[in-house]
C-alpha cells in the first residue's frame, strides 16, 4: 500500500530510480565541461575566439539549474535572523525640577 502522504509523482520517480536533484547536478557539471571545451582548445589553451552566443546560452542554462535547485530548498542560509519581542520593556519615569538657582533636583525626593 502506497503512503497516502507522498504524492504519486514522487512515488513513481522512486520506482523508476530517478532523482531529479541528482540529474540537475550532473547536468550542471556537464555544462561546466561544455563551457571549458568551448573556451579552450584541445591543448587546454584559451581560445582567442569562440561563440559568445553559445557561451551566454550555456551560462543561462546554469542559471536556470540554480533557480530550479532553489525549489528543492537548496538556498543560502540567511545571514540575518529575525528577533521576536518576547515581552514589554518597563519604562521608568524620572521627574526633575529646575530650582531657582538653575540647578536640577530630583523633585524633592
Amino acid at each position: 500500500m502506497a503512503n497516502e502522504l507522498v504524492p504519486a509523482s514522487i512515488t513513481k520517480l522512486a520506482e523508476l530510480g530517478f532523482d531529479p536533484i541528482e540529474k540537475l547536478v550532473e547536468f550542471h557539471d556537464r555544462l561546466d565541461l561544455d563551457i571549458y571545451h568551448l573556451t579552450h582548445d584541445e591543448d587546454g589553451e584559451p581560445r582567442a575566439k569562440f561563440s559568445n552566443l553559445a557561451y551566454v546560452g550555456l551560462l543561462n542554462l546554469k542559471q536556470k539549474i540554480a533557480a530550479d535547485l532553489l525549489r528543492f530548498k537548496y538556498a543560502r542560509v540567511p545571514e540575518v535572523s529575525e528577533v521576536k519581542n518576547t515581552g514589554e520593556v518597563p519604562i521608568t519615569q524620572i521627574i526633575l525640577d529646575l530650582g531657582d538657582d538653575g540647578a536640577v533636583t530630583d523633585g524633592g525626593k
